[in-house]
Protein backbone atom coordinates (compact mmCIF):
# COMPACT_ATOMS: atom_id res chain seq x y z
CA UNK A 1 0.00 0.00 0.00
CA UNK A 2 2.78 2.44 0.68
CA UNK A 3 4.94 1.86 -2.54
CA UNK A 4 1.17 2.64 -4.54
CA UNK A 5 1.04 5.40 -2.50
CA UNK A 6 4.05 6.55 -2.75
CA UNK A 7 3.59 6.14 -6.94
CA UNK A 8 0.99 8.57 -6.26
CA UNK A 9 -2.10 5.92 -7.16
CA UNK A 10 -4.29 6.07 -4.16
CA UNK A 11 -5.87 8.95 -3.04
CA UNK A 12 -5.70 10.82 -0.08
CA UNK A 13 -8.16 9.35 1.86
CA UNK A 14 -9.04 5.92 0.75
CA UNK A 15 -12.63 4.45 1.96
CA UNK A 16 -13.43 0.66 1.59
CA UNK A 17 -16.77 -1.39 3.13
CA UNK A 18 -17.45 -4.56 1.98
CA UNK A 19 -20.15 -3.21 0.00
CA UNK A 20 -18.30 -0.95 -1.84
CA UNK A 21 -15.66 -3.75 -2.11
CA UNK A 22 -18.03 -6.04 -3.92
CA UNK A 23 -19.25 -3.02 -6.13
CA UNK A 24 -18.42 -3.40 -9.71
CA UNK A 25 -18.70 0.37 -9.71
CA UNK A 26 -15.64 0.82 -8.39
CA UNK A 27 -12.67 0.97 -10.97
CA UNK A 28 -10.17 -1.73 -10.68
CA UNK A 29 -6.30 -0.71 -11.88
CA UNK A 30 -3.79 -2.85 -13.60
CA UNK A 31 -0.17 -1.15 -13.72
CA UNK A 32 2.01 -2.03 -16.52
CA UNK A 33 5.73 -1.69 -15.52
CA UNK A 34 8.43 -1.58 -18.37
CA UNK A 35 12.14 -2.21 -18.47
CA UNK A 36 14.44 -2.30 -21.68
CA UNK A 37 17.57 -2.36 -23.09
CA UNK A 38 19.16 1.25 -24.57
CA UNK A 39 20.80 -0.12 -27.83
CA UNK A 40 17.86 -1.09 -30.06
CA UNK A 41 18.84 -2.74 -33.19
CA UNK A 42 15.08 -2.69 -34.56
CA UNK A 43 13.38 0.15 -33.49
CA UNK A 44 10.48 -0.17 -35.61
CA UNK A 45 10.19 -3.93 -35.05
CA UNK A 46 10.63 -3.14 -31.04
CA UNK A 47 7.67 -0.76 -31.20
CA UNK A 48 5.88 -3.35 -32.73
CA UNK A 49 6.41 -5.62 -30.47
CA UNK A 50 5.42 -2.62 -27.73
CA UNK A 51 2.01 -2.05 -29.35
CA UNK A 52 0.71 -5.89 -29.64
CA UNK A 53 1.67 -6.28 -26.11
CA UNK A 54 0.07 -3.40 -24.98
CA UNK A 55 -3.27 -4.21 -27.80
CA UNK A 56 -3.70 -7.54 -26.08
CA UNK A 57 -3.51 -6.09 -22.67
CA UNK A 58 -6.24 -3.33 -23.66
CA UNK A 59 -8.39 -5.99 -24.58
CA UNK A 60 -9.89 -5.82 -21.23
CA UNK A 61 -11.84 -3.16 -20.92
CA UNK A 62 -13.10 -3.76 -17.62
CA UNK A 63 -10.01 -1.81 -16.16
CA UNK A 64 -8.19 1.23 -15.73
CA UNK A 65 -4.53 0.85 -16.92
CA UNK A 66 -1.34 2.64 -15.85
CA UNK A 67 1.88 2.41 -17.31
CA UNK A 68 5.16 3.08 -15.41
CA UNK A 69 8.68 3.09 -16.10
CA UNK A 70 11.70 5.27 -16.79
CA UNK A 71 12.40 7.59 -20.03
CA UNK A 72 15.84 5.76 -20.91
CA UNK A 73 17.61 6.27 -24.37
CA UNK A 74 15.81 3.06 -26.48
CA UNK A 75 13.43 1.23 -25.81
CA UNK A 76 11.81 3.10 -22.50
CA UNK A 77 11.10 5.92 -24.65
CA UNK A 78 9.28 3.69 -27.15
CA UNK A 79 7.06 2.36 -24.78
CA UNK A 80 6.39 5.76 -23.46
CA UNK A 81 5.46 6.85 -26.89
CA UNK A 82 3.01 4.27 -27.58
CA UNK A 83 1.39 4.33 -24.68
CA UNK A 84 0.75 7.72 -24.32
CA UNK A 85 -0.24 7.69 -27.80
CA UNK A 86 -2.67 4.76 -26.85
CA UNK A 87 -4.08 7.90 -24.26
CA UNK A 88 -3.17 6.01 -21.17
CA UNK A 89 -1.55 7.27 -18.11
CA UNK A 90 2.39 6.82 -17.95
CA UNK A 91 4.52 8.14 -14.73
CA UNK A 92 7.73 8.48 -15.16
CA UNK A 93 10.58 7.31 -12.68
CA UNK A 94 13.51 8.80 -12.88
CA UNK A 95 17.17 7.15 -11.30
CA UNK A 96 18.15 11.02 -10.83
CA UNK A 97 17.02 14.27 -10.78
CA UNK A 98 15.82 15.58 -13.81
CA UNK A 99 18.79 18.05 -14.02
CA UNK A 100 20.90 15.32 -13.32
CA UNK A 101 18.85 12.81 -15.42
CA UNK A 102 19.56 14.93 -18.52
CA UNK A 103 23.23 14.66 -17.97
CA UNK A 104 22.79 11.18 -19.85
CA UNK A 105 21.13 12.08 -23.08
CA UNK A 106 23.00 13.71 -26.28
CA UNK A 107 22.08 17.24 -27.22
CA UNK A 108 20.05 15.73 -29.81
CA UNK A 109 18.17 13.32 -27.56
CA UNK A 110 17.31 15.37 -25.04
CA UNK A 111 14.63 17.44 -26.46
CA UNK A 112 12.63 14.08 -27.42
CA UNK A 113 13.00 12.97 -23.81
CA UNK A 114 11.90 16.10 -22.07
CA UNK A 115 9.44 16.08 -24.70
CA UNK A 116 8.07 12.93 -22.99
CA UNK A 117 8.63 13.94 -19.37
CA UNK A 118 6.57 16.78 -20.41
CA UNK A 119 3.62 14.47 -21.61
CA UNK A 120 4.14 12.41 -18.37
CA UNK A 121 1.21 12.10 -15.74
CA UNK A 122 3.61 12.09 -13.49
CA UNK A 123 7.17 12.42 -13.01
CA UNK A 124 8.97 10.55 -10.05
CA UNK A 125 13.00 10.54 -9.25
CA UNK A 126 13.65 8.04 -7.23
CA UNK A 127 16.66 9.21 -5.85
CA UNK A 128 16.85 12.85 -4.34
Amino acid sequence: MDLLKNLGALPRTLFLDRAMADSSALPQYHVIGFTGHRKVGDPERVQAQIADALEHLLKNEKVEWLAVSSSAEGSDMLFAAEVMNRGLQWEALLPLPRIDFQRDFSAEVWPEVEGLLDRAANVRSIAQ
